[in-house]
């Protein structure tokens, strides 16, 4: 009966040790897993500010070319009132000049 005892506690202590091998693998693959989680977390956050960021810099470049085609309307809208006003002085000169010949 002794040693019916002993082989039973010989077995029981076989399988406390498996399963405390069995735990502790079962720890580290939950650490490992929640690292990776967070790692994946980190790398969403970074994704989601990096198109963020690039969201606004679209924004302003959108911004900086409405600015520049405005100026350009007003420089050509410029240009061509220039062009008026120089054939209309051209006008004014051909006509000064020929009331001013004898």
């Amino acid at each position: 009966m002794l040693e019916s005892a002993a082989a039973d506690l010989a077995a029981a202590q076989h399988e406390l040790a498996l399963s405390q091998r069995e735990a502790a693998d079962a720890t580290a693959a939950l650490a490992d897993l929640e690292l990776r989680q967070e790692e994946s977390r980190v790398a969403i956050f970074d994704t989601v500010s990096s198109a963020s960021r690039l969201r606004n810099q679209l924004a302003q470049a959108e911004e900086r070319l409405a600015g520049a085609d405005r100026e350009a309307r007003r420089l050509e809208t410029e240009f061509t009132n220039a062009n008026l006003q120089v054939e209309a002085f051209g006008g004014q000169r051909g006509q000064l000049a020929s009331s001013l010949k004898p």
